[in-house]
């Protein structure tokens, strides 16, 4: 066969999902042990507050068996940034935050996995296709001006809310609680009170509530 037919039927095999695994005896799909996901904290706060956030998102996700916290070559990535907003005598009245969910490797591996392919065909002399060569070199001097694969990643969630200090670890719940929708592919409501919106900082603080105390 054509080095060139059987590069191309290589990519496009790439996109075809993987046969049903055999079945039980009512016919249902076996389903496989879930594999562990490795995900690394990326926490912005006073160091106080920092604390009490990884206190609080370390317990929730020591809860799951499926999840690992690591430091490096992490799956996903979840990312929280916050501001401390304080009232007239300096007392923290409210907290920003920003919590990211993001996604490691997943197109990554997939392009390293092409870039080693072509490299291949490139070395062994069997490419008997130039346009697709000349592709082939192009997409390699791309691969080798990435960045490595940790640091590459796709936001998969955004939120942001203000919420008043004692509801922190409510707010760190409903952000795992997001994040296992993502890690999960399912749907799910953040916030498992049933209140979608966090409590915002008292009305009475809301106008005084507006000088930063940490990043």
């Amino acid at each position: 066969m054509n080095a060139s037919i059987f590069f191309l039927a290589w990519l496009m095999s790439l996109g075809t999902p993987a046969p049903a695994g055999p079945s039980g005896p009512a016919g249902a799909a076996i389903a496989k042990p879930q594999a562990v996901a490795k995900v690394k904290l990326d926490i912005r706060a006073r160091d106080e507050l920092k604390g009490k956030i990884r206190e609080c998102i370390t317990a929730e996700l020591q809860s799951r068996p499926e999840v690992q916290l690591v430091e490096n070559d992490a799956d996903w990535t979840l990312e929280i940034v916050t501001m401390e907003l304080t009232d007239a005598s300096g007392a923290t009245a409210g907290v920003g935050l920003s919590f990211l969910v993001e996604r490691h490797g997943l197109h990554t591996r997939m392009l390293l996995a092409l870039a080693q392919a072509c490299r291949y065909f490139i070395s062994t002399g069997l490419m008997q296709d130039a346009p697709l060569e000349r592709d082939m070199k192009m997409l390699l001097h791309g691969v080798d001006v990435l960045p490595k694969p940790d640091a590459l990643a796709v936001v998969s969630q955004h939120r942001l809310c203000v919420i008043v200090p004692d509801r922190l670890p409510q707010a760190c719940h409903d952000m795992v609680v997001l994040f296992d929708a993502e890690r999960l592919g399912t749907a799910a409501n953040a916030n498992s009170s049933g209140n979608a919106n966090p409590a915002a900082a008292p009305t009475a603080n809301r106008q005084q509530a507006t000088s930063p105390k940490g990043l």
